[in-house]
């Protein structure tokens, strides 16, 4: 149950939280709540920086009891029907999000003053989230493609990164929300779509994310009307899975808001005729095999740090380096697979990873526990790409499974057939 003692009020919309009081206002009128929906609100806008599971409500809301999760269900329709439907956001297979734009409460009946406190209360919450959400990463070899990006994005009102599964785009956009988070006034937000699985849901989770309310429905033209004269960036990651929705609500966004620009990531493009695509190779490999070569390359420097990471007593030197590059080598310097790799270095040492790259589906099993599933072993990673494909695009792809090496087109036309 949240602690409402000392807790100020809360505004948004026509509606006034009044914690101390346990009172919920609507157009300056009291409002009949009950205490486990009062309960419920008060602690979905106290976290409202974040989704809450359902578990984790119902365990605060409903302290020592089983509860059915129906509760929660009819609790949460009873609020939305109170405070209006874009006020807390489903989001899908994870729980919920309050999601209206909170401002500070006014006497001032102006719409003027109103606006600008909103105003203020956005930008100042974008930078804040832009801060907390934005993960430094350390980047290798990537210095280049940094550059020519932020380039893009200020140049350019939608760009998008492309690339194979596990290749580094993430981190890449990452880099680039933070070096130009200054240059827009309302923020840069980062949104990841890839637990999203319902389009229909899209403009609602993206809104959730911005912490903007959606009047008037909840879709693409809600959410543009949301943001119209907002100046900022918003970064979708994960597009893949839902590259047609994105599409069709990215050039509604982009036409209605002239001061928004949108980064996003994906393994296809948006194909969209103002969009710019960048697309993203794999880590440089050394070009001669010497150990000073190999301190330059990108995808060794990045086998280095991650498997000093896993062992402190990895030192990369004379009688390691010609397995490490083998290493990065086999596995094409695609980021991903390397830091799997890496992993591995404290059990099986630089030659025993070597020896079993040939299993390497097994062998790449060990990612982080905070990664994203589907960063978290190889096999999954392939598998969340290879899902995305048609039945005929599989096929393709199963038959040129016995090409070993570079081919040519030719050579593929006549394997694929």
């Amino acid at each position: 149950m949240p602690d409402s003692t000392n807790a100020a009020d809360f505004a948004f919309d026509r509606c006034v939280v009044r914690p101390r009081a346990r009172q919920v206002l609507v157009e300056g009128q009291p409002a009949k709540l009950g205490a486990r929906a009062f309960d419920l609100l008060l602690l979905l806008i106290e976290h409202r920086d974040r989704v809450m599971s359902k578990n984790e409500l119902l365990e605060r809301v409903w302290p020592l009891l089983v509860v059915e999760e129906n509760n929660l269900q009819v609790h949460v329709s009873a609020l939305r029907k109170l405070l209006g439907p874009q006020a807390i956001t489903t989001i899908p297979g994870r729980g919920y999000r309050f999601t209206a734009a909170l401002h500070s409460p006014s006497t001032d009946s102006g719409e003027t003053a109103d606006r600008v406190a909103a105003e203020s209360s956005v930008s100042a919450r974008s930078r804040r989230l832009t801060d907390r959400l934005i993960q430094p990463h350390a980047l290798f070899g990537r210095a280049d493609d940094v550059a020519v990006l932020s380039s893009l994005v200020a140049a350019h009102r939608l760009v998008t990164i492309a690339g194979a599964g596990g290749i580094g785009k993430t981190v890449l956009a990452h880099a680039v929300a933070g070096g130009l988070k200054a240059n827009f006034a309302h923020g840069v937000w980062l949104v990841d779509l890839a637990p999203l699985n319902d389009s229909s849901q899209l403009a609602a989770a993206i809104a959730g994310a911005l912490h903007v309310t959606l009047g008037g429905g909840a879709g693409a033209r809600a959410l543009a009307d949301a943001v119209q004269d907002r100046h900022m960036m918003i970064v979708l990651d994960n597009c893949e899975h839902l590259v047609q929705a994105i599409a069709d609500l990215v050039a509604a966004l982009l036409d209605a808001a002239p001061k928004l620009h949108l980064l996003a990531t994906s393994q296809e493009p948006l194909k969209l005729p103002f969009e710019q695509v960048y697309r993203v190779g794999t880590l440089a490999l050394p070009q001669v095999n010497t150990l000073a070569a190999a301190f330059q390359s990108g995808a060794v420097r990045l086998f280095e740090c991650r498997a000093q990471a896993a062992d402190l007593r990895f030192v990369l030197n004379e009688s390691n380096f010609a397995a490490v590059v083998d290493i990065c080598t086999q596995l094409d310097g695609i980021a991903l697979a390397i830091e799997l790799a890496a992993a591995r270095v404290q059990l099986l040492g630089v030659q025993g990873l070597r020896d079993r790259l040939g299993q390497r589906l097994f062998v790449l099993s060990s990612g982080s526990r905070t990664a994203p599933p589907r960063h978290r072993t190889l096999r999954a990673a392939l598998e969340w790409s290879h899902t995305l494909l048609t039945a005929e695009q599989q096929a393709v792809f199963r038959r040129l499974g016995v090409m070993s090496g570079p081919f040519g087109l030719d050579a593929s036309q006549q394997v694929a057939a």
